[in-house]
């Protein structure tokens, strides 16, 4: 009979995700990046848009009467949307 005082450690199994890397697809994100730069073709996640959203949903918020407009200044509220970036 062994009698043990310590603890042994047991191994733990190897768990990483490797990570590859692909020039090829480096590459082309650079061409289409530097392609759309010299056409003017600008990012689809504009700030006007984005704006015009947020512009959009406080306008329906103001408009039912349930929600106090002290809510609505204060930031009191968590609002959920369609709105995938």
């Amino acid at each position: 009979m062994r009698i043990s005082f310590f603890k042994t450690p047991k191994p733990r199994p190897y768990r990483h995700k490797f990570i590859y890397y692909d020039p090829e697809k480096e590459e082309r994100q650079e061409r289409e990046e530097r392609v759309n730069k010299e056409l003017g073709i600008k990012d689809e996640n504009n700030s006007s848009t984005l704006m015009y959203y947020q512009d959009a949903v406080l306008k329906e918020l103001k408009s039912i009467k349930e929600i106090p407009s002290s809510f609505l200044k204060t930031g009191g509220l968590k609002i959920y949307t369609s709105l995938d970036l």
